[in-house]
C-alpha cells in the first residue's frame, strides 16, 4: 500500500473497463450471485427483496422543512439515530419461503463476502437465542468498536462485500495485511466518493448520510476526549480543529479582535502606512470603518476542495 487513498473503493456498476479503485457488484445467474458474469446486478433486486436483506433496521428523526417553490424541501435533522435488529432472523431458508429466490442467493454471497454482515447476523443470532433487547444504544452504535461496519448490515445491497464499507475501511484492511502505519480514512470523503459515482442509489438514500455523518462526529470527539485525558487537559482544547467547538469560534474571535487593534493603529500611523493613513481621513471620522475587517460565513464547501467525479482525477494529476 503506497497511499492511504487506494483504501477508498468507487462503485460502479458496469464492471468493463473500470479503473483499478472501482468496485463493482455481482451478477445473478443459475440460482447464484458471482462476480465477473453476466445477469442481473445484486443492486437491481427489489424494494421487498432488499429490505428482506437487512439485519439492523436504521430510523432518523426528521423534520420535512419547505421553501421556494412547492417541490423545493430539505430534510432536518431533529434528534439523534436510532438502530435496532429486526425481530426475526434472516436465514436462506425463510427468504426460499417466502418465495425470493434471488434475495436467498444474495444473503449466502452477503455471508461469504462481507464479514461485516456475517458478524452482525452473528450478533442477531445470539441475541435471540439468549433472549436479550434488539435496541442498540447510542454509545454501542456510534462509537464502540465492534459495532464497525454496521452499515453493511444496514443496507446490505448498497454494501455487498466489505471493501464497500464507509466506517470500517481501514479495520479490514488491518485484518488482512499485517500494517502498523498510522493511517487515517474519513468516513464523509469515502462516502462522497460512492455518491459522486455513477451509482444513483448511494445519493437517493435518505437516512444513511445523516447515521454515517453522526457517527464520524461521535468518533472524533470521543477520540478527541481519550486524547485529552492523556495529556491531562480538557476535552475543549482537542477539538478546538472542528467549527461545531466552541473553543474553535473562541480562537476565531480573538484572531478577529487582535486583527481590528492592528489594523486601528495602521490607520493612525502615517509614517509606516501613508496611503491607509490619507485614506481613512477622508471617512468624516469613521476611522473604525476601516478597523474592522468584512467577514463573510458562508454553509458551502470551500470550491477548491469540493470532491469530484473519480475520472476526472487522472485529468487534474496531469495537469499539476
Amino acid at each position: 500500500m503506497e497511499r492511504t487513498g487506494q483504501l477508498y473503493r468507487i462503485p460502479c456498476v458496469d464492471d468493463d473497463f473500470c479503473a483499478a479503485e472501482c468496485i463493482t457488484w455481482p451478477r445473478y445467474h443459475d440460482g447464484h450471485f458471482r462476480l465477473n458474469q453476466m445477469g442481473e446486478s445484486m443492486i437491481d433486486l427489489s424494494l421487498e427483496e432488499a429490505t428482506a436483506l437487512i439485519i439492523v433496521v436504521l430510523r432518523c428523526s426528521l423534520k420535512k422543512e419547505g421553501y421556494g417553490g412547492p417541490h423545493h424541501f430539505n430534510w432536518k435533522k431533529v434528534g439523534l439515530s436510532r438502530a435496532y435488529f429486526q425481530k426475526e432472523l434472516v436465514t436462506e431458508p425463510g427468504l426460499y419461503a417466502k418465495g425470493m429466490p434471488r434475495a436467498a442467493a444474495a444473503f449466502r454471497f452477503l455471508m461469504a463476502k462481507n464479514k461485516y454482515y456475517a458478524y452482525f447476523h452473528r450478533m442477531h443470532e445470539e441475541r435471540l437465542k439468549n433472549g436479550q433487547n434488539m435496541n442498540i444504544s447510542s454509545y454501542h452504535l456510534f462509537v464502540h468498536k465492534d459495532y464497525v461496519g454496521i452499515e453493511c448490515a444496514m443496507c446490505p445491497v448498497l454494501y455487498p462485500m466489505t471493501e464497500f464499507s464507509d466506517t470500517g475501511i481501514i479495520q479490514a484492511y488491518r485484518d488482512d495485511v499485517d500494517d502498523s502505519t498510522n493511517r487515517v480514512l474519513r468516513i464523509g470523503h469515502s462516502w462522497t466518493k460512492k455518491v459522486l459515482s455513477s451509482v444513483r442509489a448511494y445519493g437517493e438514500r435518505r437516512d444513511l448520510p445523516f447515521f454515517l455523518y453522526e457517527k464520524y462526529l461521535a468518533n472524533k470527539y470521543f477520540a478527541s476526549i481519550v486524547r485529552a485525558k492523556q495529556l491531562g487537559v480538557t476535552g475543549d482544547v482537542m477539538a478546538r480543529d472542528s467549527q461545531a467547538s466552541t473553543g474553535y469560534w473562541e480562537i476565531v474571535q480573538d484572531s478577529l479582535a487582535d486583527l481590528v487593534r492592528i489594523q486601528l493603529s495602521r490607520c493612525y500611523d502615517q509614517e509606516n502606512y501613508p496611503d491607509l493613513y490619507n485614506s481613512v481621513r477622508n471617512c468624516r471620522g469613521a476611522v473604525w470603518a476601516c478597523a474592522f475587517p468584512n467577514v463573510f460565513l458562508t454553509i458551502t464547501v470551500a470550491e477548491w476542495k469540493f470532491p469530484r467525479p473519480y475520472f476526472l482525477q487522472a485529468y487534474k494529476d496531469s495537469v499539476n
